[in-house]
């Protein structure tokens, strides 16, 4: 079983709320990792998102760029899904937040560990988008 997993969320202008637009388009990123026995979250890493401006709409290029700043996480935790955050999801598990504020958003991943975790253990192709 799993001990810890790491989150990468998209910030917008203001570090309290998801990026308005899609995960890619975020100003920055922020790294969590939350400790499945102490139930206790963790910024981990902060990271200024330097990928270049899509070519074409849904540019898998983009989808890599991301994911090379991001690093190796598990899931990605965004308030707006796009084309390229569906291709993203055959290497982590995508949730999407009802709310734009990422505190009330990461107070709902304990809640929601469980299905998390069950989704997690599936093949990547078969993983569920998770609206928390």
């Amino acid at each position: 079983m799993l001990d810890f997993i790491k989150i990468a969320i998209g910030v917008g202008e203001q570090d309290e709320i998801f990026n308005k637009g899609h995960f890619g388009e975020s100003k920055k990123f922020f790294v969590y990792q939350y400790n499945i026995h102490s139930k206790k979250l963790e910024l981990l890493n902060s990271y200024t998102n330097t990928s270049p401006e899509e070519k074409k709409h849904a540019d898998p290029d983009k989808a890599r760029n991301v994911s090379s700043i991001i690093g190796e996480v598990d899931c990605i935790l965004a308030h707006a899904l796009g084309q390229n955050i569906i291709r993203m999801r055959k290497k982590y598990l995508i949730l999407i937040s009802r709310s734009l504020y990422i505190k009330e958003a990461l107070n709902k991943f304990p809640e929601n560990i469980e299905l998390i975790l069950q989704e997690m253990a599936k093949k990547n192709e078969e993983r569920k988008v998770l609206k928390i």
